[in-house]
């Protein structure tokens, strides 16, 4: 089968889960012999070949490149909104490349930078469509739901203008793909239309290392793992951690992978300064999970799926995790604690862990039992499932790709 995946960005660019999402799916469906084509934005036109799958990169196309991290003026930033949320510039040069490749079905992923409008040049095509839903992209400009330091129950004015206007494309996919049943059910919620369409939840999938190291420590390290900010939790783990100093003095140390703003981690660290911790930066995941005993994912905001979580487990590192969007969904009290990211919860957990290592030692056992069901391989035999019935669906219908 000939495949086009689109993501915003792709290897070896990463911005958070989804891209590592879509390089294991990509990969894992060129090992079960496609071809496989990646479009993504880049800095520049280019091709090239990465472990078997073709990746394109073509230029932004918009007021500024998602490349470039510094920060724009209010009214640079409300055109680029604008029109992420509708670029037809990219429909003759995506055009071209579909009606060279001739691909059998196509899979978008995030488009922030594309725009949903791609989806009516790939519809145009004739092309089986299905999108995987990995954040809020659709409903929130700023794709995460979570402002003044709460997630959104509803969607806020400014969001509603880009919003409605992504709206007018949702009829385009033939099928979607929650990463979790909270992020499917969510945008239902808002994208009444999603109703009449094909919907399945297909979670996402993590690597399973072939070794992990036997940890025998005196002192029991706590880790976090991810992206360094509010939204994540950050300034609530570090109250709780500071917290857990006071009732279990000596009794842990504190360890931290990932990036975020400077002054925001300065900040974090003078809080933390009375505590044992270590602020590594980015990290090499197998690094720190062999060097963790337990991984605390305390996210504020609704998580889509969790893939921290799971990619711990996959290493045999039981998890503490919030009760938040799609991590209730992979929660199994075998190998991991469920709480709500408020008050004094998590504290109260981690104390009662710390006096009682035993309840540590029991979760390991079942820690990568539990994330093999996560295995690459279920998830390219999800997809490739979906993409089979979608060329089943467009033969019956007796469609044909433009130009072929």
């Amino acid at each position: 089968m000939k495949i086009v995946i689109f993501n915003s960005f792709y290897y070896p660019r990463f911005v958070g889960g989804a891209e590592i999402s879509v390089k294991l799916l990509a990969e894992g469906l060129v090992e079960k012999g496609n071809s496989v084509y990646v479009i993504s934005i880049g800095e520049q036109n280019k091709a090239e070949r990465i472990n078997g799958v073709t990746v394109i990169r073509v230029k932004h196309r918009n007021v500024f490149s998602p490349y470039e991290p510094k920060k724009h003026v209010k009214l640079i930033k409300m055109v680029w909104l604008l029109l992420d949320a509708f670029n037809p510039f990219y429909h003759w040069q995506i055009k071209s490349i579909l009606r060279q490749i001739k691909p059998d079905v196509v899979h978008t992923n995030n488009i922030m930078g594309f725009s949903p409008v791609i989806w009516s040049t790939i519809k145009n095509l004739k092309i089986p469509l299905v999108h995987t839903m990995r954040d809020y992209y659709l409903l929130c400009h700023k794709t995460n739901m979570f402002n003044n330091s709460k997630n959104c129950d509803e969607i806020c004015a400014e969001c509603k203008v880009t919003q409605r206007i992504k709206k007018m494309q949702v009829n385009c996919p033939d099928m979607y793909v929650g990463v979790s049943n909270f992020i499917l059910n969510k945008h239902n919620a808002f994208l009444k239309t999603l109703s009449a369409r094909q919907k399945q939840v297909v979670y996402n999938a993590v690597e399973m290392p072939t070794e992990i190291s036997d940890k025998s420590r005196f002192q029991l390290t706590l880790g976090y793992i991810g992206r360094i900010a509010e939204d994540k939790g950050f300034s609530y783990l570090v109250r709780q951690i500071r917290e857990l100093q006071n009732r279990c003095p000596g009794k842990f140390s504190f360890m931290v992978a990932g990036v975020g703003e400077q002054a925001y981690i300065d900040q974090m660290e003078e809080e933390l300064k009375d505590v044992k911790h270590k602020f590594l930066g980015k990290t090499r995941p197998e690094t720190f999970y062999n060097s963790v005993d337990m991984t605390i994912v305390p996210s504020q905001w609704h998580e889509p799926f969790g893939r921290v979580a799971v990619e711990s487990l996959a290493y045999g590192v039981p998890v503490c995790m919030a009760a938040s969007g799609g991590l209730t969904e992979i929660h199994n009290e075998k190998c991991t604690w469920l709480f709500k990211p408020e008050k004094d919860n998590l504290v109260n957990l981690l104390a009662k862990i710390l006096l009682n290592p035993e309840l540590l030692t029991v979760k390991k056992e079942s820690c990568r039992i539990y994330a093999a069901k996560f295995d690459n391989k279920h998830n390219v035999e999800s997809y490739f499932a979906i993409y089979t019935d979608l060329l089943v669906d467009k033969a019956k219908n007796g469609q044909h790709i433009v130009s072929r």
